[in-house]
């Protein structure tokens, strides 16, 4: 019999018994769960469904893909889906289930996706504290920060990252995505999702179409307290360089005159 999901039952049961009761098979149990999806608050819908998204093993999503779609959309279309896991991500930076939280973001594409990985995109925090004894220093080697979870799960959810897709390497390639992310917050750069030709900002769907940087934005700006990004001042024309050209020449003029002057009184 199909487990009824209301709000008390999502919170008492977990998930994967909830998902066992629901179907006798992978399809089964997605399908019919999903029908129970209104059922649910935000947060339930957060948290259960999103474990679908790790279902990266192509004997199971392939042939299941409409299914995969299906519970994906109920995800993109609960506000909150990616900022629950970002507020998560604030309180326990340390938390075992850190990659798995990263893993669900890089596989739901939307700009509330791309705004809570780019908040990340300078926190150098998330490493393990280092035990008294010494015992998990090796680990703290191996481990990398925020910032680096989060551009690699970037990497992986854009059609058109900022380095070469599927080979972002740390720490070399953090620096053009802290740009990129400048550009994107600033609404100077647009990013597509994969399969996706629509060009988004952090806003949505993006009015203007494409928006790439210009040949000088590969550059910070060499003031080191401007957030400007370089290439996105506007050019100085002609009215800007008025007033001084102007100015030059009744100076120039007012000189003349009193050598002038001066000449003839001696």
């Amino acid at each position: 019999m199909l487990l009824l999901v209301g709000g008390a039952c999502a919170s008492e049961k977990p998930w994967h018994f909830m998902l066992e009761e629901a179907g006798s098979t992978w399809k089964e149990r997605w399908e019919n769960m999903a029908l129970k999806a209104p059922e649910m608050s935000s947060e339930e819908r957060i948290k259960f469904f999103s474990h679908i998204l790790v279902t990266n093993s192509s004997d199971v999503r392939e042939p299941n893909r409409e299914t995969y779609k299906k519970v994906q959309n109920i995800l993109l279309n609960t506000p909150g889906h990616a900022e629950h896991f970002g507020r998560q991500l604030v309180k326990t930076p340390h938390h075992p289930d850190r990659n798995r939280w990263f893993q669900y973001m890089q596989n739901l594409p939307s700009p509330e996706t791309v705004r809570v990985l780019g908040s990340f995109l300078h926190d150098e925090g998330g490493r393990p504290e280092l035990l008294p004894d010494g015992s998990n220093v090796g680990e703290i080697m191996d481990s990398r920060p925020l910032c680096d979870s989060a551009a690699k799960a970037l990497n992986h959810l854009l059609e058109n990252p900022p380095n070469e897709k599927g080979k972002y390497k740390y720490p070399t390639d953090l620096e053009i995505w802290r740009l990129w992310w400048e550009r994107v917050e600033a609404g100077n750069q647009t990013f597509r999702f994969m399969g996706d030709d629509t060009h988004y900002t952090l806003r949505g769907p993006s009015k203007r179409g494409a928006i790439e940087p210009g040949p000088r934005n590969t550059k910070r700006n060499s003031s080191p307290h401007s957030k400007d990004v370089a290439g996105t001042r506007p050019p100085v024309v002609a009215t800007q360089i008025f007033p001084y050209l102007v100015g030059g020449i009744f100076l120039l003029a007012g000189v003349i005159y009193f050598l002038s002057s001066k000449r003839q009184r001696t």
